[in-house]
């Protein structure tokens, strides 16, 4: 079949069922089906794939993956071997954005590490009618203050890095509206990219954690009664690892707040004192939940980008150029780095077509459900029709 063929069944098998919507609900969800109704739709119709082709859903994503991606992930590695996989595609990425004239497919070709910081604050309890000058709440709301306030991490913008690509292909790509920033340093022989980087992540909040350590205060307890005061105070800092660093430099830097306080109001860290502080009031303690590396970054020289970006092509057209980007997020990806240094990151869909997302009516386009069917056929037909070239 040609892609003419192809693409009207799609439309015809798809447009009769759900020709009354305008929006579907759901964004990872349409990503499964629209995999599921590629592959059902392509074997109906008598296509006989010469590679093996793995559909590999997780049930627990949200919850870092620990029963499902990792699960399937030992299945493969056991199955295949190590490497044994050509080239993964999964959800999330930037999407089809048009940036400076030009239409960018940004597949995530990396993400960032992952690190919940525990920090717990443990002092005597007594009675709120004789209070202590300081509580465990008031502690640990020094600590956060200072995390937020503190500029513990800056933008690490390296030649490796995917979005050092990304602004190579824009500046390429991108008409006359590309800033002289970006131009001058991509034609630069010796590019500042500190300075660079520092100027892409100006730009927005969505640029500078791309390229940076992020830090948020998330989840906060402390207190069981009005009439008590709180032995014991805890605060959750959610980090996305900068692809340069790792959970141990991101530690050591709340460490550094960490100690200071404690010498301040008289608490020991992690169980020890700190020097030059008063009577010991209490102690700080830091732990780190479900710490997870930075992805290695998958490569552009491959044969496998090219079939990601052929696919693309074939699904939005010839005028959109693929351009490697990063996540500030995770995916189930980071259980599967073993199986392939290829992986992508990324949902077919264009900028705008997808609202709420992880709020109250997520939805999609119903367009964008098509585009998704068309982009994952593509894939399948394109990655296939290179044989062990892949």
């Amino acid at each position: 079949m040609d892609l003419r063929t192809r693409y009207f069944g799609l439309q015809g098998i798809v447009g009769n069922e759900l020709h009354a919507l305008h929006w579907l609900t759901g964004e990872s969800q349409n990503n499964v089906i629209g995999i599921l109704t590629a592959l059902e739709y392509m074997l109906r119709n008598g296509w006989q794939p010469t590679r093996t082709i793995v559909a590999a859903f997780g049930m627990d994503e949200e919850v870092g993956g620990g029963r499902g991606a990792s699960s399937i992930s030992d299945f493969l590695q056991d199955k295949y071997g190590k490497d044994g996989i050509a080239m993964i595609v999964d959800e999330s990425g930037m999407g089809i954005e048009t940036l400076y004239g030009t239409q960018f497919a940004l597949p995530g070709m990396a993400e960032k590490g992952y690190g919940n910081f525990m920090i717990k604050v443990d002092m005597a309890g007594g009675h709120s009618s004789i209070p202590s000058k300081h509580t465990s709440i008031g502690i640990l709301s020094k600590i956060i203050s200072e995390i937020e306030d503190q500029d513990l991490f800056a933008p690490d913008l390296r030649q490796t890095s995917p979005t050092w690509g990304y602004l190579q292909c824009v500046a390429v790509h991108g008409n006359k509206s590309v800033p002289s920033w970006i131009k001058n340093a991509v034609h630069a022989k010796q590019p500042n990219l500190g300075t660079l980087g520092e100027e892409f992540a100006r730009v927005s909040p969505a640029n500078r954690y791309l390229i940076q350590t992020s830090k948020a205060a998330t989840v906060v307890t402390g207190g069981n009664k009005v009439n008590a005061l709180p032995e014991s105070a805890v605060v959750t800092i959610n980090s996305r690892i900068d692809l340069y660093s790792n959970v141990d430099d991101v530690s050591q830097a709340y460490i550094s707040i960490i100690k200071q306080i404690g010498k301040t109001y008289g608490l020991s860290v992690n169980g020890e004192g700190v020097k030059g502080a008063c009577a010991l009031l209490g102690n700080i303690t830091l732990t780190v939940d479900q710490p997870g590396a930075p992805s290695p970054i998958t490569p552009t020289d491959s044969v496998a980008f090219e079939v990601f970006a052929r696919a693309v092509q074939a699904a939005f057209g010839q005028g959109v150029v693929t351009a490697p980007s990063s996540m500030t997020g995770n995916t189930d990806t980071r259980h599967y780095v073993n199986l392939t240094p290829h992986i992508y990151r990324w949902s077919p869909t264009r900028i705008g077509t997808r609202l709420n997302a992880h709020t109250v009516d997520e939805k999609i386009k119903i367009e964008t459900h098509v585009d998704a069917i068309r982009f994952y056929t593509e894939l399948m037909v394109q990655a296939d029709s290179l044989g062990n070239k892949l």
